[in-house]
């Protein structure tokens, strides 16, 4: 029988219902602002200065330039979050593909305590995003040892924990998988 794997266990396909296909809840994304902060006009001409936290009274400029604070690009208040989910909830929303992969992700126990919270089913991710957000041991790994990663977050559990990643994401800003990785991004799928 099919069944999807949430942070909280499988669940039957259907019971997914209304799901926003990618959002990420508790995530450290430093490196979208790392990346882009040397095309920022000098600190005293920006709006709202690195070290800000988001506002009312400054929501309007992170719209238009979510990297200015370091506050808007790193998400890590449940209480804010479940908040959020609750609200995704009671606008008809059942679940969530929690696309932060290792660089982005910051603390998967937390993504589970949201959903059972909210009552959100949550998937987890596993892959890899860009190279710029890799932790440092993905950076001398082959194809195989990246499958085996990705095996072990799909089977064992992500980060120590017994939440299973039920995703799996590659993106690449440079050339496409070849076929060795594509076959083994097939294999990691289908395990």
């Amino acid at each position: 029988m099919a069944e999807v794997m949430t942070v909280s266990g499988p669940i039957a396909p259907e019971s997914l219902g209304l799901t926003s296909m990618h959002e990420h809840i508790v995530y450290n994304g430093r490196i979208y602002r790392e990346r882009w902060m040397k095309h920022l006009p000098p600190e005293d001409q920006l709006p709202v200065k690195p070290n800000d936290k988001v506002t009312l009274e400054n929501i309007y400029h992170h719209r238009n330039d979510f990297i200015l604070s370091w506050d808007a690009v790193s998400m890590h208040d449940e209480e804010i979050m479940i908040a959020e989910m609750v609200d995704f909830k009671a606008s008809g929303g059942s679940a969530v593909a929690d696309m932060s992969v290792p660089g982005l992700r910051s603390d998967i126990d937390a993504i589970r305590r949201i959903s059972e919270k909210s009552g959100v089913h949550v998937v987890a991710t596993t892959g890899v995003y860009s190279e710029d957000s890799w932790p440092d041991k993905f950076k001398t790994m082959s194809t195989r040892e990246y499958e085996q990663y990705m095996l072990g977050e799909v089977r064992n559990g992500i980060e120590d924990t017994e939440t299973k990643a039920g995703h799996l994401n590659w993106f690449s800003a440079g050339d496409p998988p070849d076929s060795d990785t594509r076959h083994s991004l097939l294999d990691v799928d289908q395990r």
